[in-house]
């Protein structure tokens, strides 16, 4: 097969283009390779030795109480009752009047068990 002079010019003009995108193409992978192992690679420490102390594990002490339908001061009591502290407490709109100005969710639920002076979340209803 005979190939005119300017189609062959052509042709290599063509494979050199994608050689080079080619190579382009793995560089760039190359470099996210690279950056993917600096990144995940630990840092180098320094080790010192340690004394160590046997601690006691100590399991969540305080079974949180049920807050659902109380009223913002009766929920203050119960929490303290019970060695817990109110945190953040949100209000919510409700459907019915029933649970106005009353808690209606908690966070964490009730029977969970958790450490004394952990922080309750609580969520008021509006109506």
């Amino acid at each position: 097969m005979v190939v005119a002079h300017h189609e062959r010019h052509y042709l290599q003009g063509e494979v050199e283009m994608r050689k080079r995108v080619a190579i382009v193409v793995l560089s760039v992978l190359g470099l996210f390779a690279l950056v993917s192992c600096w990144v995940n690679t630990p840092s180098p420490t320094k080790v010192v030795p340690v004394a160590f102390h046997a601690v006691e594990a100590k399991a969540a002490d305080i079974k949180v109480p049920s807050f659902l339908g109380l009223k913002p001061a009766d929920a203050e009591l119960v929490a303290k009752g019970a060695g817990l502290e109110l945190g953040q407490s949100f209000v919510w709109t409700t459907p019915t009047k029933k649970e106005d100005g009353r808690v209606i969710a908690q966070t964490p639920k009730a029977g969970e068990r958790v450490d004394a002076g952990y922080s309750l979340q609580l969520v008021y209803g509006k109506y």
